[in-house]
């Protein structure tokens, strides 16, 4: 008779049991893991959120106006200086900005407009440049503003709502009397301006415009095409001045199909008779003065057009733009400077507006470009040594010889301008401001509240930062730019 086997259950039972408490601690030892994962994030993500708190103490704000900047440390802290009437005196919403900060700035020639962050808007300025709300005050603060954007005198408001407001100079773009019942049918997708006139893209599809002719704010020669193609891009320049006769300004548009339409003032850009075959060939970029444009090519080749003492020939650049090729383009009311994919520079345009290079070629060439800021009539470039260089008018900004010593042994982090003046912050936490005086040229009220960002800068062992969210309208153009309306 055979042997009985053995029960095996027992040791199956412990077998399956020992399992159990593997599979147990191995899932007690993945939640301790998540647990201290989740732990560390949140850690982390409070440290980054009071880090980011300290910053926002210390960052400094900076906005302008054709004649005044402004400023906030902190978003709290705001100092205004430049031409009082025009944008440099904060005495009518000192407490409003201070006591809510600001979410967006815009500004026009003359006028600034603040969205605080509780959602409603103060302007101030001058009321001919669109600092009165009054009429549009209720339906700014109610239905509430998504975007902005300004000709050198009018604003104009999209509210959350998809409706549309205008104010402002009526003449120049502050009045929607043509195209409200279209703007708020069809809906804006995008905007852009002169310096008296809106083109604005419908999410239709088309577009339409309003504004003195000569400033672009007739589509009565493109409309078809426009309509028809679609518009891809949209540059313009024009003058912010209206007190001369025969400024005016002009837009060029990219359409769907690759081809490009401009109009506004003929001689200032609005007529693309000379260049129409060549930009046909694709337009990669393009850059303005108030009177000329330049493109970049697909082929990598430049043309230009507009007035050619404004920077509209490239008689004297064209080699060498098209064989060394170009890297960007920055410009100011009257001309043009391009860095080369060699790393060399030229200028072009009207000699007072930063149009010759002769002073300063040398070393923007031997020392290498790395950032350049412009005003209406002057160039300031920081070089990769860290050092500084300026030319053009050199009472509007084209000479830095009472700050130079500064900004090349503190170093400049950013730089902001009006149209005659710079302001820059230093590494150090420092400002310094330079150009003329009646443009916000000297900081002599105000230093000593720019100067608590270096103060607080120091102490904590932070690095503050200069930033701006702005939407400027064109400036005065060179010839026309003229002294500061007086103080009312």
């Amino acid at each position: 008779m055979a042997p009985k086997k053995a029960d095996k259950k027992p040791k199956d039972d412990a077998a399956a049991k020992k399992k159990e408490e593997e599979a147990a601690k191995k899932a007690e030892e993945e939640a301790a893991k998540k647990q201290a994962e989740e732990a560390a994030r949140k850690e982390a993500e409070e440290a980054a959120r009071k880090a980011e708190a300290e910053a926002a103490k210390r960052r400094m704000c900076v906005w302008s106006t054709e004649y005044a900047f402004v400023a906030s440390v902190g978003n709290t802290n705001f100092v205004a200086w430049g031409k009082r009437n025009l944008g440099g005196s904060l005495l009518e919403v000192q407490e409003s900005l201070d006591a809510a900060g600001v979410e967006k700035v815009w500004s026009t020639r003359g006028a600034f407009l603040a969205k605080l962050t509780l959602g409603n808007c103060v302007a101030w300025g001058d009321h001919d440049f669109g600092s009165s709300l009054a009429e549009v005050k209720y339906r700014l603060d109610v239905e509430g503003v998504e975007q902005v954007w300004t000709t050198a005198r009018a604003f104009l408001a999209k509210l959350h709502s998809g409706k549309c407001v205008a104010w402002g100079d009526k003449n120049l773009g502050g009045s929607l009397a043509t195209v409200q019942e279209r703007l708020d049918s069809e809906g804006v997708n995008q905007v852009w301006s002169t310096g008296g006139a809106f083109v604005a893209k419908l999410n239709s599809g088309k577009c339409v415009a309003w504004g003195p002719s000569e400033f672009g704010g007739s589509l009565e020669e493109v409309q078809d095409r426009l309509d028809a193609e679609g518009v891809e891009n949209v540059w313009s320049a024009g003058a912010a001045g209206v007190g001369a006769a025969g400024i005016g300004g002009a837009f060029l548009a990219k359409l769907s199909s690759g081809k490009c339409v401009a109009w506004g003032h003929k001689e200032r850009g609005g007529s693309l008779e000379a260049v129409q075959d060549r930009l046909d060939e694709g337009v990669e970029q393009v850059w303005s003065t108030f009177r000329a444009f330049v493109a970049k090519l697909a082929s990598g080749k430049c043309v230009a057009w507009g007035d050619q003492a404004f920077g509209g020939s490239l008689a004297g650049v064209q080699d060498r733009l098209d064989d060394e090729g170009v890297e960007e383009i920055w410009s100011t009311g009257g001309a043009f400077v391009a860095k080369l994919k060699s790393g060399k520079c030229v200028a072009w345009g009207h000699r007072d507006c930063g149009g010759s290079l002769a002073h300063v070629q040398d070393k923007l060439d031997a020392e290498g470009v790395e950032q350049v800021w412009s005003a209406a009539r002057a160039f300031v470039a920081k070089l990769n040594s860290g050092n500084c260089v300026a030319w053009g008018l050199g009472d509007r900004g084209g000479s830095i010889a009472a700050v130079q010593e500064r900004m090349n042994a503190e170093g400049v982090e950013q730089v902001w301008s009006t149209g005659g003046a710079f302001v820059a912050k230093l590494k150090s936490g420092g400002c310094v401001a330079w150009g003329d005086q009646a443009f916000g040229g000297s900081l002599a009220d105000v230093q000593e509240q720019l100067d608590v960002v270096k103060e607080e800068k120091l102490d904590a062992g932070g690095r503050g930062a200069l930033d701006t969210d702005q939407d400027v309208g064109d400036r005065n153009p060179p010839d026309q730019l003229p002294d500061p309306p007086k103080d009312e």
